[in-house]
């Protein structure tokens, strides 16, 4: 996996990997034994996009293989960054708030912290604060409605320009529903769950139709339900798997979290995972996951999985 592929991935997928980028780097702060600690990430994707945002793309693989621990200072000035290039959402911004004000409390029950720990994580958490007022601040002047179909205008701009040809045709889908997920597509849905449907249908028919397409530029039947193996089947064959492919496939798998397999976005996870298996039968696919399906059926199925929750989350506050 080259620094290419890595640097492919997030221009693809900017909304996206910027707002689990973020996620990820407030998760590694941690309080045990009376010290903030950062915590090791063991997933081999996140240093790479840690490279990737701090200046340090070129660490050699032997050192990322050792997961070197990422210091305090490093993940305030990332996180810092990240957070000051968000625009037009606050999903991801709305969560790190939450984790840092976890942590904040942890940090008030040590008495002997060091100064410049606690110095940084209050900085921190207080430009954390200030970017989310930013961002709601231009969310009030935004006609989220309009930028919403934007947004949904450019992904599906970028499908149909090969942003998305190193990956199986299901792969392409996830990747696109997952962008919008993350972008103001996914801030409208959050936001306006009682106005969301047709917008959610409107991607639904764009994913279809965009897969359809590619359907036919393998020479296959676009009305056809294909089987599993097709809809995942690595481009090319398989034969000779370019840097981008598993950097796609890595990192799509690294933006669905923790994700179970067996959960309602189960599908996202095979849509990463199953086609760089050398041994498809030894994952037990969700219940969900149709062995045959038309483009119509897996849109609808990957929509569901990729966007359902954020107007559930949103229900649920009580918003």
């Amino acid at each position: 996996m080259t620094d290419t592929a890595i640097a492919h991935f997030a221009k693809a997928l900017p909304s996206a990997v910027k707002s689990r980028m973020l996620i990820d780097m407030v998760n590694c702060l941690d309080v045990a034994d009376d010290h903030l600690r950062v915590k090791e990430r063991r997933q081999s994707f996140f240093p790479r996009m840690f490279d990737f945002f701090s200046g340090q793309g070129g660490r050699r693989d032997a050192a990322i293989a050792q997961s070197q621990q990422t210091t305090l200072r490093e993940v305030v000035n990332v996180t810092t960054h990240l957070a000051r290039e968000l625009s037009d959402t606050n999903l991801a911004l709305a969560e790190v708030g939450g984790r840092l004000g976890a942590v904040e409390r942890s940090l008030a029950q040590v008495a002997h912290l060091a100064l410049d720990q606690r110095q940084a994580l209050d900085a921190l958490a207080k430009t954390v604060e200030s970017e989310r007022l930013r961002v709601d601040e231009r969310l009030q002047t935004l006609d989220l409605r309009v930028a919403a179909h934007e947004q949904l205008g450019l992904v599906f701009k970028r499908w149909a320009a090969g942003d998305f040809r190193h990956l199986p045709l299901a792969s392409r889908a996830s990747a696109a529903l997952q962008e919008l997920r993350w972008g103001v597509f996914g801030e409208f849905l959050a936001r306006r769950p009682q106005e969301a449907q047709t917008l959610r249908e409107s991607a639904i028919k764009d994913t279809a139709i965009r897969l359809q397409a590619d359907i036919r530029e393998e020479n296959m039947d676009a009305n056809d339900p294909l089987g599993l193996r097709a809809w995942l089947a690595l481009p090319g064959g398989g034969t000779q798997q370019p840097p981008q492919t598993r950097a796609f496939l890595e990192g799509l798998d690294w933006l669905g979290g923790s994700v179970a397999l067996d959960g309602p976005q189960g599908v996202l996870k095979v849509c990463s995972q199953w086609p760089l298996l050398e041994r498809k039968e030894d994952m037990a696919l969700p219940l969900k996951m149709p062995r045959l399906a038309t483009a119509d059926r897996m849109a609808a199925l990957l929509a569901d999985a990729a966007l359902a929750p954020l107007a559930q989350q949103r229900e649920g506050e009580g918003a």
